[in-house]
């Protein structure tokens, strides 16, 4: 694996939108505990991946925030731009009826050999 999927930087930043929401994403369904980070723990989420620069360094519990946040960031991201593929915009998407918007999802989800499971962040 490259360095740079280890820098906390790196993982931190892309799980910098999700880590403080309640609700991750409006077009893929994440299952689990949120906010990841509440307002309470958010200052020593904070200073342990400023002072931390490899992820198998930081403290297990954060190390979990932000690999999770890292994964929803690629997932969304990968999600739009199958949306894209098919000429769809995230509100086309959430246009649809949920029928088609679920046979939108689990297309994206067998082609990216993403599980059920995976959508379960612990």
């Amino acid at each position: 694996m490259s360095i740079r999927y280890r820098l906390v930087s790196v993982l931190a930043g892309k799980a910098s939108g999700y880590i403080g929401i309640k609700k991750l994403s409006e077009i893929i369904p994440f299952r689990g505990k949120f906010p990841m980070v509440d307002d309470v723990d958010m200052q020593e989420y904070q200073k342990a991946i400023r002072s931390t620069e490899m992820i198998e360094d930081l403290p297990e519990k954060w190390q979990r925030v932000v690999i999770n946040g890292a994964r929803i960031f690629d997932f969304e991201e990968s999600f739009r731009e199958y949306l894209s593929e098919y000429g769809l915009s995230i509100d086309n998407f959430l246009e649809l009826k949920n029928t088609e918007k679920s046979d939108k999802l689990v297309d994206w989800m067998e082609r990216n050999c993403i599980s059920l499971e995976m959508l379960k962040l612990s």
